[in-house]
């Protein structure tokens, strides 16, 4: 076997490794099980939709020149990204740095891994393209099939060479001056992570001396979010209406929490070998991120209030389901603690598909999102402490 293809190999079985011993294959299986499902019922609605509208969805050039191509586009590089930066990360874990490899070789090795592993999502694109014109009768279905695959493919490579040329080398090389703590500006939380259980929040970010370091990459989204807010505020005073901030406080206090709250720690036998009950573990780690998401909609919601004093109600209700948005989404991070992206993904599948058969079932379906809430606590409370 060539060097390069084993190299890709080592790759691989490393990841598969690292996936086993992050999470339990037992939950690997619930969600792999349980997702299936959900995925199977979201195809059978988009069927079913797709034939109901199949006249207009046939006749649509915004459906088929617009709509499709960029979502070929937007999937493909979605999914390079993905796999480029897993396959990057592995090329440079430290188990291989003693390997005699130039950097050349890494990236190349790191580019046929993400392909080899992505490759079949992108011809799922393809599928999907080709079952919507086949439900609509739409002329040359082949052509289309063709043509999403390729715009898929060309995404997908674009987005892993992009990924994986980001000088990751560099990117390691470099995380001692990112660590020289004296060279960048901080903030002090510890007014906030002192509090008994202490320094979790700082555990979370992996935070030295419980202080924030300024970077960029942590500046730039709180200034975006500080001009949306900004607008937010603009908006009420000019329309006299508190809708525009609550909205804006409610979304951005939710993106601003899904953004800030980690949970790997729960699955620390430090943490868990410990006589700290899991409630206790689970509100200490929402701590900090509350803060911030609660000052945000204060931020927005107060000057709504002040633009009109007569709905008062409004920013008492976005406090309210900020609040249990927020607690929703935490028991999602505390169940997928290894996996923060999966956990937003599977929470806004969640609000989705709840949302849209609401609409055929009114609000008990709601309870059957809250059963599942309920369980996914109850899993992640009992493995807390049993494994």
């Amino acid at each position: 076997m060539p060097s390069r293809h084993r190299f890709v190999l080592t790759i691989l079985l490393a990841e598969l490794r690292a996936s086993i011993r992050d999470t339990r294959l037992a939950t690997r299986l619930w969600v792999i099980v349980g997702g299936g499902l959900l995925a199977a019922y979201a195809i059978g609605i988009f069927a079913v939709g797709a034939v109901s509208r199949a006249d207009m969805l046939r006749d649509s050039g915004w459906v088929w020149f617009a709509a499709v191509p960029g979502a070929m586009l937007l999937s493909g590089a979605g999914l390079g990204w993905f796999f480029g930066r897993l396959a990057s990360e592995r090329a440079h874990a430290p188990f291989l740095k003693v390997q005699p490899l130039e950097e050349a070789r890494r990236r190349g090795a790191a580019r046929f891994a993400a392909h080899v592993l992505g490759a079949p999502l992108t011809a799922l694109d393809g599928a999907l393209v080709l079952t919507l014109a086949l439900l609509v009768d739409k002329p040359l279905p082949v052509l289309w099939w063709v043509a999403a695959t390729l715009l898929s493919g060309l995404a997908f490579a674009a987005a892993v060479h992009w990924r994986v040329h980001r000088s990751p080398a560099a990117v390691f090389e470099d995380a001692g001056d990112i660590r020289d703590v004296d060279a960048l500006p901080s903030a002090a939380i510890a007014v906030l992570d002192r509090r008994r259980p202490a320094w979790l929040g700082s555990w979370a970010w992996d935070l030295p001396a419980g202080r924030v370091r300024l970077t960029a990459r942590r500046l730039l989204p709180a200034l975006a979010l500080l001009l949306a807010g900004s607008g937010a505020v603009i908006a009420s005073f000019v329309r006299q209406t508190a809708s525009a901030g609550v909205i804006v406080g409610l979304l951005g206090g939710l993106g601003l929490f899904m953004l800030t709250v980690r949970f790997h720690p729960l699955q620390s036998p430090v943490l868990r070998a410990s006589a700290l009950g899991f409630g206790r573990a689970w509100l200490a780690l929402m701590r900090l991120p509350l803060a911030l998401s609660a000052a945000f909609f204060a931020f927005t919601a107060i000057p709504a209030y002040a633009a009109e004093p007569a709905a008062w109600q409004a920013p008492l209700a976005g406090a309210f389901g900020l609040l249990l948005l927020n607690g929703v989404y935490a028991v999602f991070a505390a169940f997928f603690a290894a996996a923060p992206k999966l956990a937003a993904f599977a929470f806004l599948a969640a609000l989705a598909l709840t949302a849209y058969e609401s609409l055929e079932y009114s609000r008990t379906v709601f309870l059957g999102l809250a059963a599942l809430v309920v369980f996914l606590w109850f899993r992640t409370r009992r493995s807390y402490r049993h494994g």
